[in-house]
Parts: structure tokens; sequence; C-alpha cells
């Protein structure tokens, strides 16, 4: 169990939905990062909210979420086993996945802000110098 008491927790989850990730896999990834949300919210008396950018070739992201409820029918969404539909199967673009997070993520002043980043492997997209797993300039504005 988290152990944040009063503290307020602003968590971006940010998922691979590559196709290298088989909709077994992605089930095991998906019900750990809703039992990671439903601990953040058991956690603590603060306030919590959770948002989801999925990635693959491209990527999204989702509306941030300030329930267990919530949180766990948006995971529910995403995944085919529990009846959802998978948001994206192509080729795995860590850039992609950080340049909609850097967009669609906005810190709070005095809560604590993370950023948890799942992925099974190494990136095929938009790599940078030297084998970086970002392009160079999103690299530099991350």
């Amino acid at each position: 169990m988290v152990e944040g008491h009063g503290q307020d927790f602003n968590v971006v989850f940010v998922l691979d939905f590559s196709g290298s990730i088989d909709n077994a896999e992605l089930n095991q990834m998906l019900t750990a990062v809703k039992q990671a949300g439903a601990e953040l919210f058991d956690g603590t008396s603060g306030h919590v909210q959770l948002q989801i950018v999925a990635f693959s070739s491209t990527a999204t992201s989702y509306v941030p979420v300030t329930s267990v409820e919530a949180f766990s029918s948006l995971i529910d969404s995403l995944n085919p086993n529990a009846g959802g539909v998978r948001p994206f199967d192509g080729n795995t673009d860590f850039t992609a996945g950080i340049q909609q997070t850097m967009s669609a993520y906005t810190p709070i002043s005095g809560w604590s802000n993370q950023v948890v980043f799942i992925s099974d492997g190494n990136p095929n997209e938009q790599t940078g110098t030297g084998g970086n797993s970002l392009t160079d300039a999103t690299s530099t504005a991350w």
C-alpha cells in the first residue's frame, strides 16, 4: 500500500500498446496498473488524479480521473480481456508517447507529480542519436 496519508497524487501512466504485446500480456499490464491506481486511492486521505497516455506508432491521452471507479472503468475500456477496445497494435514509438505526455499531462503545484512509463522493449520508430530511445528534439524537451 502507498503510504501517503494526506499527500495529493497526480500520476500519468504512459502505456505501450504495441503489437509486440499480445492481449494476455496487455491484460497482465493493465491489471497491474489498475491495482497500482487502486492503491494510490486507498493509501491517502488526499486527492488523487490519474491519467493514461496510450502509445504504439502514435499516441493518445485520456481525460484525468479522480475516483477509483472511474480509473477502473477507463482501464477496462482499453482491455480486450475486460470487454474493452485496444487503442493501438502497431510499432513501438517512445517519442510519440512522451510527446503526448508532455502535451496532455499537467503537474500540479504541491502534489506528488509522477510519470510511470511501461513498455515491453525498445522503440523501433523515431529514435535519436546514438540509439537514444527518443528523437533528439523530444529528448531535449523532456
